[in-house]
């Protein structure tokens, strides 16, 4: 097939098939691991481009779906380059279409212990158009609540990888303006900010992310009149 015609057809999958698009990326994950294996996985991509922005509505409904959700959250969590492909297939099969997902997030975020059990928990949310820490500001403040047990270096690193898990992992812009694709994160911080008003930890965690989009605006605008 070629890559539009697969790219259709998989989006026609799991918009009438969830349980055999989960069954048919789980099963080309595992393929990848036994190629990878033997040292053969370099040219074989077992997930469409932008996976992360896909979604399987209507797996929820299957009757293994906690187990499913259970099982693929296990193997996401390791925060690995091996893991890397299912905490993609966690993402858009458990997350995105269930608030089973973000129980179970939360659920192992209060039993982190160590700096590398969060590390490893925001790598489960730090997606491709991901608004995770917006819609559950509670999951925010847990972690931020906890950063004072940890040595300062883990503390800042931990911070700045919850903010990053927000923000597009690059920027697009045209005539000095940021693309609308790149743009999300500064209306949902300032929604964020909005309804956490009242905790003074929230809101300046929301409003150290506006901050930053808009000084990354103001830069974009500049250099581009710099230009012109």
């Amino acid at each position: 097939l070629r890559e539009d015609h697969w790219q259709s057809f998989l989006i026609k999958l799991n918009e009438t098939q969830p349980r055999l698009a989960y069954q048919l990326y789980r099963r080309r994950i595992e393929r990848r691991e036994q190629l990878a294996a033997h040292d053969q996985a370099a040219a074989y991509s077992p997930l469409p481009w932008q996976f992360d922005m896909w979604v399987l509505n209507g797996l929820e409904k299957d009757a293994d779906f906690r187990a499913i959700a259970g099982d693929l959250m296990q193997r996401a969590l390791p925060d690995s380059e091996e893991a890397w492909r299912w905490k993609q297939l966690f993402w858009v099969a458990v997350v995105k279409c269930s608030g089973i997902g973000a129980t179970l997030i939360m659920q192992r975020l209060a039993a982190a212990a160590v700096p590398e059990d969060i590390r490893a928990i925001i790598s489960l949310i730090a997606r491709q158009g991901s608004v995770f820490i917006y819609r559950h500001p509670d999951f925010v403040k847990s972690i931020l609540t906890s950063l004072p047990r940890f040595a300062v270096k883990d503390s800042g690193d931990l911070r700045a990888r919850l903010i990053a898990s927000g923000r597009p992992g690059g920027w697009g812009a045209s005539d000095g303006e940021l693309d609308p694709e790149f743009g999300y994160a500064l209306e949902e911080a300032r929604r964020a900010q909005a309804f956490s008003g009242n905790d003074p930890l929230l809101s300046a965690f929301y409003r150290e992310i506006i901050s930053d989009e808009e000084e990354l605006r103001e830069t974009l605008r500049r250099r581009f009149q710099e230009r012109a």
